[in-house]
């Protein structure tokens, strides 16, 4: 993490630069207030250390700056004066905290690593807050669509059955016409203008095009309902969420959890592909809401099928996809392995995100690993992450907190 030092007195600010390092901090330097509010504007720095007195603006006056833009940024104010009014003015200006020269090393290092610690929560509950508000809102819009696109479908159905009848029907006349069409004279007027257009109509073509586009309309309002039932899994999280209730979740065997999500994904899954599963059913029990984690498990097993799709070579060798399982002191984690593409670095920060998806257009929406996150950390209070050692493929990593801890993300 980077931390700003606004020092006018350059062997103060010498100092501060070669101590920082060696507390864990990349620094950057400057020797006025001013100068300080345009690098944390410009750089979006979190983390300050400030001379109470600078050129520019104060150290006071730039908290009081950087309170009036709604910024979080933490900021240490250093200086001489040791009053308790003093201190109540740097804190009533913003600051964050305070320390009196010379600064020890050991206080500068308690009150940066307090910083650090604000910074990282403030963001999770940020992200969370972001999140959240996502969530209600694909939850929302999946169920203002879904009961229009059940209209259409069903429309869509009738019109099909309908459709058929009517095209045979036709394709009936069209027989007869065929008879008659040597024998206009004998028909009586009306009806001859009807044979030439029943003959312009090229009942070839929409004896066709028809069921074929009206098959492909269903298919359609089909992919949509699955999406809509995507985003609808969301709203169970939010759901509890908002109500204040936390589902039940109930202690289980982790082998006992995933089976019938292992039976279900073998028969799903594509030739050249093999799933392997070491989850020992000695495991220590684990508190789980078991319909959810079971979705959260298929969606990372579907994310890894779909991964290796993407391979040129697929029909070349056996891929391999592993679910492991083992215990640790806190927690059990559970591990998908996958042989496939990767995942890019560029797209790890994000690939949690709703609707983030590095998958060709027509895949999916981009829910499934949103939805599994959703579900390991709300509703089980673990840790979902993937693990940027790997190299062959993907793992991605699911941390299930056992005893006490397992309660506390859900409380």
């Amino acid at each position: 993490m980077r931390v700003l030092i606004a020092e006018d007195d350059p062997v103060n600010r010498r100092l501060l630069g070669r101590l920082l390092p060696q507390l864990g901090f990349d620094t950057v330097s400057v020797d006025r207030g001013d100068l300080a509010l345009e690098k944390i504007r410009s750089e979006k720095l979190q983390l300050a250390v400030v001379d109470w007195v600078m050129p520019g603006l104060s150290g006071i006056e730039l908290c009081r700056q950087l309170e009036s833009e709604g910024r979080m940024v933490y900021v240490v104010v250093l200086t001489g004066r040791e009053s308790d009014a003093d201190m109540l003015a740097a804190l009533e200006a913003g600051a964050s905290d305070f320390l009196t020269k010379p600064v020890r090393r050991v206080d500068l290092a308690a009150r940066l690593s307090v910083g650090k610690r604000v910074i990282q929560l403030h963001g999770r509950l940020a992200e969370r807050s972001r999140v959240d508000a996502v969530n209600r809102l694909v939850a929302g819009m999946a169920h203002e669509i879904n009961t229009p696109i059940q209209f259409l479908g069903d429309n869509l159905e009738f019109l099909t059955e309908e459709t058929t009848g009517l095209l045979s029907f036709a394709s009936g006349l069209d027989r007869i016409a065929q008879r008659w069409r040597t024998k206009r004279e004998q028909l009586p007027a009306e009806v001859v203008p009807l044979l030439d257009e029943l003959r312009q109509l090229d009942l070839e073509y929409l004896l066709r095009e028809v069921p074929r586009a009206l098959n492909e309309s269903i298919e359609g309002t089909h992919r949509v309902a699955e999406i809509i039932r995507e985003l609808r899994e969301l709203d169970f999280v939010v759901g509890s969420s908002e109500s204040g209730e936390s589902p039940r979740l109930e202690k289980v065997s982790l082998a006992q959890a995933i089976a019938p999500v292992v039976s279900q994904i073998r028969t799903q899954i594509p030739a050249g592909m093999e799933l392997e599963v070491v989850v020992p059913a000695t495991l220590p029990e684990v508190h789980l809401h078991c319909s959810s984690f079971q979705e959260a498990v298929t969606n990372l097993l579907h994310n890894a099928v779909e991964g290796i799709r993407t391979l040129a070579d697929e029909t070349v060798r056996t891929h391999r996809i592993r679910l492991l399982a083992e215990s640790l002191p806190d927690a059990v984690e559970l591990s998908v392995e996958d042989d496939g593409p990767g995942v890019d670095v560029t797209d790890r920060e994000r690939i949690f995100d709703p609707f983030y998806t590095t998958k060709s257009p027509g895949s999916g929406p981009g829910l499934g690993l949103h939805a599994a996150r959703t579900i390991i950390e709300e509703i089980h209070g673990g840790e979902i992450r993937i693990d940027p050692n790997y190299t062959r493929g993907a793992r991605f990593l699911v941390s299930l907190p056992l005893g006490d801890e397992a309660l506390r993300g859900v409380s």
